[in-house]
């Protein structure tokens, strides 16, 4: 029997639920049962994007509907079911279903009529859209028994749409969407479901609501982003470097300004750190100190911050115990035990202990010696500890610990080697105590680490200090000089100086204005002498900073120039009085001041002078004579005598010891006997006017003898050693003979009034 097409389709299904229905359809032992196939179905459409829009009310998810397809003449076969070679039609017009007997053996791929009953009825429980591809499943025919019934059996068992639609689509490759709520309900229940107002809620409005909440959150947060992800922060940094501009130029307050502001509209760590720097490099530690403050209160006691607070306080502001509270209330109680902290804690102790309290040394080698406990001993906290040594002034310590450094050059900073190096250098050239005597000998390397703390640090100006201190020890007068005038300009621009760098910014312009000196360049000399003493003068004025003896040679030095060089005695007057409040107070620089004074006939101040000159050098023959005559100047004829009489006694054991003089070849016997001459002429002076006040005539015959020797001197001096001929003129003893052996009302024994202007062993500055 060959079916219309619009007789044909799976609409006919539905009133199979009838028992009459199926009655009808069961085919007559007379009737040959006629199969069909679907080639001629035109117009399948089933695309179907979405479920909802696909599942109309009017379809009532009905299935082949005359408006869906029809069957062009075609047989249409259900593998397992079409057994029956014509398809009847009951009396409604309905298709009459083929079926198995149940009774005949079931074959593969069959089903029973109670499964296919079932089968139609599970089927047109499932969505349009998964009732269709089960149909396009079945009617292209592209696929095997097996797999088509697989899907018969998945109906069968009522699995749930999305797993149904899941097979389909892997075996169609098309998209079969499912409504959400259809599982809980049947194809009529969920078209009558579609009409509610709680469907329109769940399934439009309320998700129509969520997403424009969706939207308008995206929307705001947006907003957000752009306000506080791009404009605050970029606003923040343009006015951070406005201000960070006026810090630059110096408008401090201005910059405080826009530094507040900016942080307003984003506070940016990055640049808390720019301004509180540079706040300290201009010396604003005020206002360094407020941006510390804020750092820590905004960034949750930042720990970089609170460090270099801390280091503020201890190396620009010397405040020792407020770098301490800082490290132990800002840092340590919010990273407790930081490593850091704790070596920075050490460092406050070893600087507090040598500028101020000694007992802090100790509490400092207690946290290093604690950290290398906790840690372990390496380089930097064994170069904690060799500082500690060299602050106490432990040498045997520190040359223990010098191997460990000496291994590796970069074992140390720049700062360690400097200060080992320092150290050693001078108690290699300088006092050691008899009980560290010994240990000059094992002092080595001392120019190797020198260079080391150069090469780790060019511009290190301490180091280079070190090294032209070796440099003048071992007579290397240029390097000196090039080494001095590097380490001065390294001074200069050092942008925190404590004391100790002033102290020897200031020695260096002295050592170099020495060895100028020895190059005989004086105006060089003077010139940097000058500018040290200006530094000093200004570093007093403005901080107190007081005179040290390295400060007392420098005016020494000034002093010289003065006396030696440019003859003006009242500014050589003022120096050595500076250099000797100084704390350099050395029989030398007395002998010159009691020189000046006794030039200016200051009698008694320059006595004064002389004697404090000979504590230390009591047998000097310059300053005997000195005396002596001070004292006739005086009037104190018996003081005088005494120091004659000692200058003789020692010149005449030096003449016996000499033997053979040359004085008119060589320079040292020349002043030998030019002394011996003057001081015989002077004793016999002192001897006549003794014996003139006292009566006794026995001074008398003693100043002639002295006259006599005198005269020999003076013989020995101007006559030619070669024709033997006196040079002309006379010298003071003759003069004197005279006047004892013929009195003259008009002339009285006269002394040789100039002194020396140095100590023996002092030759003075030589132009």
């Amino acid at each position: 029997m060959e079916l219309a097409p619009e007789e044909s389709g799976f609409d006919s299904f539905e009133n199979l639920e009838d028992d009459s229905s199926l009655e009808e359809l069961k085919p007559s032992e007379d009737e040959k049962i006629e199969s069909f196939d679907t080639s001629g179905i035109e117009n399948f459409d089933f695309d179907i994007p979405e479920t909802d829009s696909q599942i109309k009310e009017s379809q009532d998810f009905a299935l082949g509907s005359s408006d869906d397809f029809a069957l062009d003449n075609g047989d249409f076969e259900i593998p397992g079911y079409s057994d029956v070679d014509i398809v009847q039609e009951n009396k409604n017009g309905k298709i009459k279903v083929p079926v198995k007997n149940d009774d005949s053996p079931k074959e593969k791929n069959t089903l029973s009529d109670e499964e296919y009953k079932r089968f139609l009825k599970n089927l047109s429980s499932y969505p349009l859209n998964v009732r269709i591809a089960v149909e396009e499943l079945i009617v292209k025919d592209e696929f095997t028994d097996d797999a088509e019934f697989e899907i018969v059996q998945k109906v069968l068992k009522k699995v749930s749409a999305r797993q149904l639609a899941s097979e389909l689509e892997k075996m169609l490759d098309i998209s079969l969407p499912v409504p959400r709520d259809f599982e809980r309900r049947s194809a009529e229940e969920y078209e009558a479901y579609k009409s509610s107002f709680q469907y329109q809620l769940k399934n439009k409005i309320i998700p129509g609501t969520f997403i424009a909440a969706v939207a308008g959150a995206f929307l705001y947060l947006i907003t957000i982003f752009a306000i506080y992800g791009i404009y605050r922060p970029v606003k923040a940094n343009s006015v951070y470097k406005e201000g960070y501009l006026l810090l630059q130029n110096d408008e401090f307050p201005q910059a405080e300004q826009k530094f507040n502001f900016a942080g307003k509209y984003k506070k940016i760590k990055k640049w808390y750190y720019k301004y509180s720097d540079l706040f300290r490099d201009k010396k604003q530690y005020l206002r360094a100190e407020k941006i510390y403050k804020k750092t820590l209160e905004d960034f949750n006691f930042d720990k970089k911050a609170g460090l270099n607070y801390a280091k503020m306080m201890l190396y620009e502001q010397e405040n020792y115990e407020k770098a301490e509270e800082i490290v132990k209330r800002d840092v340590l109680e919010h990273h407790i035990n930081d490593n850091d902290a704790y070596l920075l804690l050490g460092d406050i102790y070893l600087e507090w202990g040598t500028e101020k309290e000694p007992s802090k040394l100790e509490d400092a080698f207690a946290v290093y010696s604690d950290l290398i406990q906790r840690n372990g001993a390496n380089d930097v906290y064994r170069g904690r500890q060799m500082k500690y040594y060299v602050r106490t002034d432990k040498l045997e310590q520190v040359l223990m610990l010098k191997p460990n450094f000496m291994a590796r050059e970069k074992s140390l900073d720049s700062s360690g080697w400097t200060e080992l190096s320092g150290y050693c250098l001078d108690k290699l050239y300088g006092p050691l105590p008899p009980k560290d005597e010994y240990l000059r000998s094992k002092i080595e390397d001392v120019k190797e680490m020198l260079e080391r703390a150069v090469r780790a640090d060019k511009k290190n100006p301490e180091a280079l200090y070190n090294l032209s201190r070796y440099y003048i020890q071992v007579n290397s007068v240029n390097a000196a000089k090039s080494t001095l005038k590097n380490s001065i300009d390294a001074y200069k621009v050092k942008s925190v100086r404590k004391r100790k760098d002033i102290y020897n910014e200031i020695d260096a312009h002295r050592l170099l204005g020495e060895q100028y000196v020895f190059e005989k360049s004086f105006l060089d000399a003077e010139e940097i002498y000058s500018r040290g003493l200006k530094i000093f003068s200004e570093e007093h004025s403005a901080s107190g900073l007081e005179a040290n003896k390295n400060i007392g040679k420098l005016y020494a030095d000034q002093g010289d120039i003065d006396y030696f060089v440019k003859g003006n005695m009242d500014f050589a007057l003022q120096n050595y009085m500076d250099s000797i409040d100084s704390g350099n107070d050395t029989p030398h620089i007395r002998y010159k001041v009691g020189y000046i004074q006794y030039g200016k006939e200051n009698y008694s101040e320059a006595l004064g002078s002389f004697l404090k000159t000979g504590e230390l050098y009591s047998e000097d023959t310059n300053l005997l004579f000195a005396m002596g005559n001070a004292f006739f100047k005086q009037g104190n004829f018996y003081a005088g005598e005494g120091y004659f009489e000692q200058l003789m006694d020692i010149l005449e054991e030096e003449k016996s010891n000499r033997r053979l003089l040359f004085p008119q070849s060589k320079l040292s016997d020349f002043s030998f006997v030019d002394l011996y001459m003057k001081a015989s002429n002077n004793y016999g002076v002192l001897l006549f006017n003794l014996a003139k006040r006292t009566g006794d005539s026995t001074k008398n015959g003693e100043a002639l003898a002295q006259f006599q020797k005198s005269l020999v001197a003076w013989d020995s001096i101007s006559r030619n050693q070669e024709t033997m001929k006196r040079l002309e003129g006379s010298n003071l003893a003759e003069q004197n003979i005279k006047y004892i052996s013929k009195p003259l009302s008009k002339y009285e024994p006269a002394l040789y009034t100039e002194i020396s202007k140095t100590l023996t062993d002092e030759k003075g500055l030589v132009k």
